[in-house]
């Protein structure tokens, strides 16, 4: 039998670059599961942008890299507790990541 281990995209705290139907924002992660990322938006924004059916693009430096991936929406809401926003985007089929020069 043969364990494969997957190794996650983004680390908690990372800073990430959202743009959604215009809209930009950013935010710091929270949770990376397998199948789901869990993001704090940094600022108040319209819901419309980031419906669940919509998609989002997205940007991450991580040391001399950047990494950029398209992703679906799958929930957008405020915390309960802190009013802060909260977005959930799927796991993304592609990552590209590219050195800085």
């Amino acid at each position: 039998m043969k364990t494969i281990y997957s190794m996650p995209l983004l680390k908690p705290d990372d800073e990430v670059f959202l743009i959604a139907r215009g809209v930009s924002v950013k935010g710091r992660v929270l949770l990376e599961t397998s199948n789901r990322i869990l993001i704090r938006l940094q600022k108040d924004i319209p819901a419309g942008p980031l419906r669940y059916e919509g998609s989002v693009n997205g940007e991450v430096r991580q040391g001399r890299y950047r990494g950029s991936f398209q992703s679906k929406i799958a929930y957008f809401d405020r915390d309960l507790h802190t009013g802060e926003h909260l977005l959930m985007i799927e796991y993304p089929a592609t990552f590209r990541r590219e050195r800085l020069s």
